[in-house]
């Protein structure tokens, strides 16, 4: 490949990797924001636990200790669709910062490869100018 068709496949997976980048950025203040907010309902649904069994001991009416169980048995089902969502979200974020790895890997190598073809190069200028210099002195050489 030409160095321009480098250049340009380099460009095409800088965009990637950034993009990749953003994405990951996204998942992971999904992840942390839906497991904050499962944080929130199970510390609340434990808090409402509480002031149940503290209602049963100073004997409470049974149909508001009913409906403060019904109420607690809700916030522990919710807590877990919020735990199980931070899970999905985690694996999602994790997925997420993993192409961005292999998009820098990408990048990356193709980078390498550029350097590598610059050294070669440098080299072979190197080894022209080498030679034509040989060549100079072998013909101010032959005309003596």
């Amino acid at each position: 490949m030409d160095d321009r068709a480098m250049a340009l496949l380099l460009r095409m997976l800088e965009i990637r990797k950034e993009r990749a980048a953003m994405a990951s950025r996204s998942a992971q203040q999904a992840y942390l924001k839906a497991k904050h907010f499962s944080q929130q309902v199970d510390a609340y649904a434990h808090e409402y636990d509480l002031n149940w069994a503290k209602s049963v001991t100073q004997g409470d009416r049974v149909d508001h200790l009913q409906a403060q169980a019904a109420f607690t048995d809700r916030l522990q089902d919710t807590a877990a669709e919020q735990r199980q969502e931070a899970h999905h979200l985690e694996q999602e974020s994790q997925r997420a910062l993993s192409k961005v790895v292999q998009e820098s890997d990408r990048v990356r190598a193709i980078r390498q490869w550029q350097d590598r073809q610059a050294k070669m190069q440098k080299l072979q200028q190197a080894k022209r100018e080498e030679r034509a210099m040989e060549d100079v002195i072998q013909a101010r050489h032959s005309l003596r």
